[in-house]
């Protein structure tokens, strides 16, 4: 089996983070001196990845401009944006240039240093609509968390102050392409119209894995990325 298409979201304006970056993407943000998806695609290289379609849209020619369309021997596309798109108008959009029937999804404002074929195996396995990585954490107070049955997603629940543990969205996704029913809208949110909606189908696996997570759209964890990447081997 061939490596499915890996889309990454990297259109995201980081306005949260404009108080220690300067103004760029959140995806460039820079981490000990790189870019921080420099280290996203790294790790998607080591994990198996030979086609990434990049959606971009604020500020995209920082992106293009700096990693072009081949990186570490990997194809690089872009799916450009010309006005927001949302989370789902993005995927959407960027499906159109997938070759591969299965496609991974990641954020590109977080890392989870999970196997990209731990999920893709699962996926298969589980013959699920879509598949997501899960993470457990500690005082999830500023995420939503998920209830998991049997691996099996039945409901996403808003943010809840007090909660000591809880299942967070580590922002990897796995799908057939020809499996999900896109609204006709352009521009819709994933997390909403697709994943609720398919949770409450029971057609929404979840996988847990307690492999390092961060997410640099926040800037506290900005500053604590800028000291954990270079351990991390990337």
């Amino acid at each position: 089996m061939s490596f499915p298409d890996v889309i990454v979201l990297a259109g995201g304006k980081g306005t949260r983070l404009q108080s220690v970056i300067s103004d760029v993407p959140k995806p460039m943000a820079p981490i000990a001196g790189k870019p921080f998806l420099w280290y996203l695609l790294n790790f998607l290289k080591k994990g198996g990845a030979q086609r990434i379609v990049l959606s971009v849209g604020y500020k995209k020619e920082s992106i293009i401009d700096y990693f072009g369309h081949e990186f570490n021997k990997m194809q690089l596309v872009y799916a450009e944006e010309n006005e927001p798109l949302g989370t789902g108008g993005a995927i959407a959009h960027a499906l159109s240039l997938c070759e591969s029937d299965n496609v991974l999804v990641y954020n590109g404002d977080t890392f989870f240093n999970a196997p990209c074929q731990d999920l893709l195996h699962f996926h298969i396995k589980e013959n699920n609509a879509i598949s997501i990585y899960l993470k457990e954490i500690e005082n999830p107070d500023r995420y939503g968390t998920v209830n998991l049955e049997k691996n099996v997603i039945s409901a996403f629940k808003e943010k809840q102050e007090g909660l000591k543990k809880g299942l967070i969205n580590a922002g990897v996704y796995c799908f057939n392409k020809k499996a999900i029913v896109f609204p006709k809208d352009k521009v819709f949110s994933f997390e909403k119209e697709i994943l609720e909606t398919y949770a409450k189908k029971q057609a929404l696996g979840g996988l847990i894995n307690n492999a390092y997570f961060i997410d640099i759209g926040i800037p506290e964890d900005y500053k604590k990325a800028n000291e954990t990447f270079e351990e991390l081997g990337y």
